[in-house]
């Protein structure tokens, strides 16, 4: 199991089901595969291949295929190097990834229907906080009420070309799935919510995972004073509630245009040890003409995510985090000034050195921009 430095052993069960879902659109001559997961993350070694396969399988260019993990904190190893929290990358688990994307990927492209695609977006409050709460030793991991998150919930429908039924619906939120801890398999508050809509409509869902590196769970003890594990009620209720929040986005929609595209690049951000650097994997996919995804491979801090939403007047921008790799936090400068988890002790997880240097924020969004042009 992955995401806490804190276990000592292995998964002891499952408390629900972990899924991978696989959505192929396809336009004319041009094509986009989403791919999502209940894991914390798609490393370089798994989004490589996972392209490859649907390459092999349907011909989509790799470009154009998006792996999108929820980051649960209660599901497999898929990373490459962050073995002090879930163990080296589990290649048994990517192996039969492997076999099950290449079905998934056929069985797409067999059963393909005409849809109508539109976009919609309400809000869920009071289910998730901002993480990171100033006190006389520092920044410490505690609710604040008071910081930065983003409480949007963004819901891409898919309707049946013939009788308007709803066959799939693409849901994004902000706020890191560590409802739970322990050692039982869960998909935390996104599979909750898959479940819930998939249960209500009996369409297909899937979570797309906003830039919530220093949002989560509004879990806390009598008096706000201090988080606490979750259960099993907690993700359900969670679910429930937000399966409500995209049912609600989904009542008042923009038609969309289809137009399909994808790119990939990368943007190396400075560290503070001399001369080092690492590459955050970025993304930019087009469904239509108003709307883009914005998908970066790390934990990127909710502020980036605003930034990225006001970058166009007249197109969608979705922003993302946890896609196709999760390099490490990446913070803004007022998070590096300030210190704490994101900026400093987290970095030792992700095998940094030193943490990043200021710079990275402007070289981010001067990066995010020039793709989004």
């Amino acid at each position: 199991m992955a995401g806490f430095g804190f276990r000592d052993h292995g998964a002891e069960g499952m408390l629900d089901d972990l899924e991978f879902r696989l959505f192929l659109l396809r336009h004319g001559d041009n094509a986009v595969c989403i791919i999502t997961g209940d894991h914390i993350g798609f490393g370089a070694t798994a989004t490589a291949q996972l392209r490859q396969i649907v390459q092999d399988a349907i011909g989509v260019d790799p470009a154009k295929v998006l792996l999108c993990a929820s980051h649960t904190h209660c599901g497999p190893q898929l990373l490459d190097h962050i073995p002090k929290v879930g163990g080296p990358l589990n290649l048994d688990v990517l192996a039969d990834l492997r076999e099950k994307i290449q079905t998934a990927a056929q069985q797409a492209q067999e059963n393909l229907t005409s849809v109508r695609m539109s976009w919609g977006e309400s809000s869920l409050t009071g289910f998730a906080i901002n993480r990171r709460r100033k006190t006389s030793e520092g920044f410490v991991n505690a609710p604040n009420p008071f910081g930065r998150r983003d409480d949007a919930v963004t819901a891409i429908q898919f309707n049946d070309a013939k009788d308007s039924s709803l066959r799939t619906v693409l849901f994004s939120y902000t706020c890191h799935p560590t409802t739970l801890g322990g050692y039982l398999f869960s998909g935390d508050y996104p599979g909750a919510t898959r479940r819930a809509l998939e249960k209500q409509t009996g369409a297909t869902a899937g979570f797309l995972p906003g830039c919530f590196g220093d949002v989560r769970p509004n879990c806390t003890v009598t008096g706000n004073g201090r988080f606490r594990t979750g259960n099993p009620t907690d993700i359900e209720d969670f679910g429930a509630a937000l399966a409500n929040a995209v049912m609600d986005a989904g009542k008042s929609t923009f038609a969309l245009t289809p137009q399909l595209n994808g790119i990939c690049d990368e943007v190396r951000l400075p560290l503070q040890a001399e001369g080092d650097s690492r590459a955050l994997p970025l993304q930019r996919i087009d469904l239509a003409k108003e709307f883009s995804i914005m998908a970066m491979g790390g934990e990127i801090c909710v502020d980036y995510g605003h930034y990225i939403k006001g970058l166009s007047n007249t197109r969608r921008i979705l922003p993302l985090g946890y896609s196709n790799d999760v390099i490490a936090y990446i913070p803004t400068v007022q998070i590096l000034e300030e210190g704490g988890y994101e900026a400093e002790t987290s970095c030792p997880w992700f095998g940094l050195p030193k943490p990043f240097k200021p710079e990275i924020e402007i070289t981010l969004k001067d990066a995010v921009k020039k793709m989004m042009t």
